[in-house]
């Protein structure tokens, strides 16, 4: 998706226009740089100025591998993308993918792939006495099914958990169903629904309330501030496209909200920061579609489809979205695949 074709060739004098310009850009960065650095060294807290010192030292090993990754050319679309996005959405969305992209560096240099942890399970049972399904995450969080591709949640999220629905947000008619905490990389699913319910317990009920509001934070936890496996310059493209793709004409539309608006515009309130949630949210919608209703987003959105996918296959290159047998549904039909229902009878046995 973020493939480009050839270029024209230019004229010695662009080019040379050109990269004057990016170099007045990189200067600015660096000047920027050196300036913090010093009032750092000299601040009146010796301890504030050995922090500064570490981020200073932290931003120069970064800069020393994103000229080491790309070439170039690569070098200045990177430049370039950095001052448009600076342009659209502010320095400091900027400088908040610029950390999430040195966190992604130390954690591949770490190795951090660890799989989420999963809690408060063991709070909804099904069945009253005869039963819960605390071991559900098993089935759906696991490579077993293939429900989400494993790039997607290892070392992307640290935890999911259920928790009390009183925490919950609640705007109009909408209540949030689940959150992700960007600090921790941490999903936490609102206990909010009927469906959660001992007494009048649904599991199909659950497990689409589960796998649509997971859907949804597992595209934050993958985005171009979070994503482990994207580089810089992949960063700032993927956010260009999303900018692309949501002032189109063809943007992305499900009318989830009551009123039939799109919930990701819903977050429209003129500001460069709103313009940033918008993106955010725009991003985890067609991801949600993608995993939940791959069918219909590539027919409909099919841009969009190719957005998620491409990500996708950055790290899970065999992962197919659209095989019949991924997941709890058949993809083409609804229904419940076979070989799923038997554990799900497993599910719903319990101890007894």
């Amino acid at each position: 998706m973020f493939e480009k074709g050839p270029k024209p060739e230019k004229e010695e004098s662009e080019i040379t226009a050109e990269n004057k310009k990016f170099q007045e850009i990189h200067d600015r960065f660096e000047k920027k740089v050196k300036y913090a650095t010093i009032a750092g060294l000299v601040g009146v807290s010796a301890y504030a100025g050995l922090d500064e010192y570490i981020e200073h030292k932290a931003i120069e090993k970064h800069e020393t591998h994103i000229g080491m990754i790309l070439d170039a050319d690569e070098y200045q679309r990177y430049l370039g993308l950095r001052e448009v996005m600076a342009d659209i959405y502010g320095e400091s969305v900027v400088e908040q993918i610029i950390k999430g992209d040195m966190a992604a560096l130390e954690a591949r240099e770490l190795g951090d792939v660890s799989r989420p942890d999963f809690r408060g399970f063991d709070r909804v049972n099904h069945l009253g006495e005869n039963g819960s399904i605390s071991h559900y995450p098993n089935f759906v969080f696991t490579e077993s099914f293939g429900m989400y591709p494993q790039g997607w949640l290892s070392g992307e999220i640290s935890s999911v958990a259920i928790e009390d629905g009183k925490d919950a947000r609640v705007t109009g008619d909408n209540v949030q169903g689940a959150t992700f905490h960007r600090s921790d990389d941490f999903v936490v699913i609102y206990d909010i629904s009927d469906t959660f319910s001992a007494e009048d317990f649904n599991l199909q009920a659950f497990d689409t309330f589960m796998q649509d509001s997971f859907a949804h934070e597992s595209g934050h936890a993958n985005d171009w501030e979070t994503k482990i496996d994207l580089n810089a310059l992949e960063r700032f493209e993927l956010l260009d496209a999303i900018t692309q793709r949501m002032t189109s004409e063809t943007a992305f539309s499900d009318r989830s909200l009551a009123d039939g608006s799109d919930y990701w515009r819903s977050f429209d309130d003129g500001t460069q920061s709103g313009f940033d949630l918008m993106a955010r949210e725009y991003w985890a919608e067609i991801v949600a579609a993608y995993f939940t209703n791959p069918q219909i987003l590539q027919s409909e959105y099919p841009l969009d489809f190719a957005l998620v996918q491409d990500i996708v296959e950055k790290t899970d290159t065999e992962f197919d979205i659209l095989d019949p047998e991924r997941g709890a549904y058949n993809t083409t039909t609804g229904q419940r695949n076979e070989k799923w229902s038997a554990d799900f009878e497993r599910l719903t046995i319990g101890s007894n």
